[in-house]
């Protein structure tokens, strides 16, 4: 029997939806992103080297399980049972992951219930949100300490700490209260290479809840009814090269890039591969292509095992990206090129310090054109602080000229940690309470006043432009070899938003395009029907029209 003072380690994903809670219809529809929370099994494998009992509680996929199989209404009933499995477990210490600002309420609501029925208990907050807001976080009096940044060696300290084996000042990036007064420490984490930490523990998981009941974005792309794809994500890098004034990857990982031993990788990959079943994997790094010899080492190892998996990653680094990189990855069977753009105007590139030419971007799209099989999706960001509207919409149009098989549109979101979140407090450009209400944190949100644009207008033209190029003028209805993807990418959309009237516009059009009147007719009429807010504006002002649909084909 351990002597130890904390012992039992609980682990938790919090549910990941605001405090209006989940919406059923959108849940049974698997309309909610879902995925095993990687960071805590990392930090679980971790502590367990260390002689630590953990347990992993994965609330959100529990919620979205429950909602779905009619056990649950929302996710107030599913915190119950949470904390009642939970108070069986009996921890010593809880460690909640909050990795979005716009789920903070909900984390610390959870905090309260936790504390109220086990006051002795001992919480330990991580994630981007203390990252970003340790202060916010820890004036939380049921919050204990919080980590900043990367995770597993400060989280292990705090235990050694609670045990008695380790004192304070010799823990690194790690945040606390004494006598009343916030205390953070700001240090460089120990965790000096990837290959420290194990490959992270699965053993809580139940991989297929994550694909059967949850959405993936790989899902997107080859889901199709009577075939379920088996998913899950991995990662191989931490860290960034970069230093983009929207991104607080530095404030996580510190600076540059750790990648990990590829072999290490690949033996992961096959691990879950044949003991799972997993066919399709999603790394959840932000540059697992722009170190050169660790891509090359990875995407030749991928097609030397003959795996015959499909892949995809994060926003890809258009300078990462060359004619031997993009045949490799294709070889080794990525599923979509997402290439992060973010402006199509060279001085907003160069205020956010977006390494990058919009002359690359062209050559490369070219590059990957060149394989028909290559599915391309451009990534921008509207809204700058200094944007004006004429910028604004030169991204729109450089979107337009790329025509990508998607190109998604998202507002700029400023936060917390981020150059561009301390610019915009700096010049006012933020709501007076943004610091009492993170929930407004999404990119569903454009809560920036700036200089040059309304917010009426960046919502707007953001979500007009999304309508236009993958829609109504989506370029690869008039493709042949492409109109397969996109009556595939519009059905995709049209199962998580039946009453799409854009969609069915644009399916209408497909039907049109392959001769079949009889069910392009229907999608119009549905159009028609669904033709209401924000839709009914956009068409007005574009003035598209219908086809005469009394006419008998």
């Amino acid at each position: 029997m351990t002597k130890d003072k904390v012992h039992r380690i609980a682990l938790v994903n919090p549910f990941q939806t605001t405090t209006r809670g989940y919406d059923p219809d959108s849940v049974r529809n698997k309309g909610h992103l879902a995925e095993p929370p990687l960071g805590l099994g990392y930090i679980s494998a971790y502590i367990r080297k260390f002689g630590y009992e953990v347990r992993i509680f994965d609330a959100h996929i529990r919620a979205i399980k429950g909602i779905t199989e009619g056990l649950y209404g929302n996710y107030e009933d599913a915190e119950d049972d949470l904390l009642r499995e939970m108070s069986e477990f009996k921890p010593d210490v809880v460690g909640i992951s909050c990795l979005f600002h716009y789920i903070s309420r909900i984390v610390h609501g959870l905090s309260k219930r936790i504390k109220r029925e086990n006051p002795d208990v001992r919480i330990v907050l991580g994630g981007s949100y203390p990252t970003g807001s340790p202060r916010a976080a820890l004036a939380d009096p049921n919050i204990d300490f919080v980590v900043l940044g990367e995770g597993e060696r400060s989280f292990l300290d705090i235990l050694e700490h609670l045990n008695g084996r380790y004192d304070l000042k010799y823990i690194s990036s790690f945040g606390y209260r004494r006598h009343g007064r916030i205390i953070l420490r700001k240090g460089v984490n120990d965790v000096k290479t990837f290959d420290d930490v194990p490959i992270p523990d699965r053993s809580d998981f139940k991989l297929s809840d994550y694909y059967h009941y949850g959405r993936h974005f790989i899902q997107k792309f080859e889901e199709y009814e009577g075939k379920e794809l088996k998913i899950t994500t991995i990662t191989a890098t931490r860290g960034c090269v970069f230093n983009c004034s929207f991104c607080i990857d530095r404030k996580i990982w510190g600076c540059g890039l750790r990648t990990r031993n590829s072999q290490n990788v690949l033996d992961e990959i096959e691990y879950l591969h044949k003991e799972n079943g997993i066919d399709y994997f999603a790394f959840n790094d932000d540059n697992l292509i722009i170190k050169r010899s660790f891509a090359k080492e990875l995407l030749n190892g991928l097609i030397k095992r003959k795996l015959n998996i499909r892949w995809t990653t994060g926003g890809l680094s258009v300078r990462g990206l060359d004619k031997e990189i993009i045949g490799l990855m294709l070889e080794s069977g990525c599923l979509v090129f997402n290439i992060a753009i973010e402006s199509g105007c060279e001085e907003t590139l160069r205020k956010i310090n977006k390494p990058l030419k919009l002359e690359e971007v062209y050559k490369v799209v070219q590059l990957i054109k060149e394989n028909k099989k290559a599915y391309l999706m451009s990534l921008f960001m509207l809204g700058f602080p200094e944007e004006t509207e004429e910028q604004f919409m030169m991204t729109v149009k450089m979107g337009k000229e790329l025509k990508s098989d998607w190109t998604l549109y998202s507002c700029v979101t400023p936060f917390p940690g981020s150059e561009l979140y301390e610019e915009a407090k700096l010049k006012r450009m933020l709501p007076p309470n943004i610091e009492d209400n993170y929930e407004k944190l999404s990119f569903r949100n454009y809560i920036l006043r700036p200089k040059y644009l309304k917010p009426e207008f960046v919502e707007k033209e953001s979500y007009y432009a999304n309508l236009d190029q993958n829609f109504i003028n989506n370029p690869n209805i008039g493709i042949d070899y492409k109109i397969d993807i996109a009556t595939s990418d519009i059905k995709n959309v049209l199962k998580l938003a039946p009453n799409h009237s854009a969609a069915y516009f644009a399916l209408g059009k497909i039907y049109e395009s392959k001769g079949d009147w009889k069910k392009a007719k229907e999608c119009y009429l549905e159009s028609k029907r669904s033709l209401s807010g924000i839709f009914l504006d956009y068409f007005r002002r574009e003035r598209i029209e219908f086809p005469d649909l009394s006419i008998k084909r």
